[in-house]
């Protein structure tokens, strides 16, 4: 056989092994197997509000029923929080030097101000530190805790301690709350 010769055959003989490859390439893809591992979901970003986006859109309407109104407590939906304290729906209630005996709750439903009413309330609120923990810092102090690692949280709520004049986290789950100093 001759150069040229050898050179058809050999060159004929890689192109049907690389159609032949691309043919049985195709046929698993379309069969629905793969010839690579399905790609893990990145998991999408947490897109719910945190407690002080729901604090900036409930203030607004505190303001509105008395220009002096402070925050006494926050609480996000029980059962729809995320792992990262973050929620859709959340309770703010505040009080007043103006109107003792009486709170103003503001109601955060599907990231909008839903209602805001006066209720009967003794006990007050207070101005939120400069160096607050968010939930989510809430929760990774809760995770540190023996037997906490994994638990799944169903709520998170801040309140005002008058006494103490501070504030404090309460981080809920299957095995009950556990309260964590709300400040840094």
């Amino acid at each position: 056989m001759n150069e040229q010769k050898k050179k058809i055959i050999y060159f004929s003989l890689i192109a049907m092994t690389v159609l032949l490859f691309g043919l049985v390439v195709y046929w698993q893809l379309s069969s629905g197997k793969k010839t690579a591992p399905a790609p893990v979901p990145v998991s999408e970003p947490d897109r719910k509000m945190t407690a002080s986006d729901a604090y900036g859109l409930a203030l607004v309407k505190a303001r509105e029923w008395d220009p002096a109104a402070v925050l006494s407590k926050i609480n996000s939906a029980p059962d729809k929080t995320s792992a990262q304290g973050r929620a859709d729906s959340w309770e703010l209630l505040y009080t007043s030097e103006n109107k003792k005996g009486l709170a103003y709750i503001v109601t955060i439903a599907d990231k909008n101000v839903a209602d805001g009413a006066e209720i009967p309330f003794f006990g007050a609120g207070g101005e939120l530190p400069q160096n607050l923990l968010s939930s989510e810092e809430a929760i990774a102090k809760v995770r540190q805790i023996g037997g906490y690692e994994n638990e799944p949280i169903l709520s998170v709520e801040m309140i005002y301690d008058e006494g103490a004049k501070l504030w404090f986290w309460g981080v809920k789950t299957a095995r009950g709350t556990v309260s964590v100093k709300a400040t840094k």
